[in-house]
């Protein structure tokens, strides 16, 4: 079976995940996240066929100043990516090959 990946995730307003999502109260948009998971599995693997997100549980707010970690890992039907700090999970999608 495949090794896990992982990736460090500095969420800033400045880099543009927050952006317009929302005025006075900044959050990271679920797409982004999702956008984040595409990308490292693409990197990882190359574009090929491509990607389809099955599943996807988006548990609480991200927000700038954190730093939380992209975890991939195998599944039996493809890749699990969790999007998560010390205090739990963010988002839990299951990716799979088409």
């Amino acid at each position: 079976m495949a090794e896990p990946i992982s990736e460090t995730i500095t969420v800033t307003v400045e880099n543009g995940h927050c952006e317009g999502h929302f005025p006075g109260h900044p959050i990271v948009p679920a797409a982004a996240q999702v956008q984040w998971a595409l990308a490292a599995l693409e990197r990882e693997f190359g574009a090929g066929p491509g990607w389809e997100l099955r599943q996807g549980k988006f548990l609480r707010e991200l927000t700038p100043g954190r730093t939380v970690e992209l975890r991939l890992s195998p599944d039996k039907r493809g890749w699990r990516a969790q999007v998560v700090d010390a205090g739990g999970p963010y988002a839990d999608m299951l990716w799979v090959p088409l």
